[in-house]
């Protein structure tokens, strides 16, 4: 199991030219060794038309 930690500024730098945040919150029911270090995070693609290469 992999699992990455994106915090707001560097994932807008990373996401943010082809996405656009639209949900953050905080998350609430965290194992006590994550408490207050969790957030939930939905991006959408910023528009129709963008292309991404791969």
């Amino acid at each position: 199991m992999m699992s990455f930690s994106f915090f707001k500024p560097p994932a807008a730098e990373i996401f943010g030219k082809y996405f656009r945040l639209i949900r953050d919150v905080k998350v609430s029911d965290s194992v006590a060794m994550f408490a207050g270090m969790e957030r939930w995070q939905e991006w959408q693609l910023a528009a129709p038309e963008v292309q991404i290469k791969g």
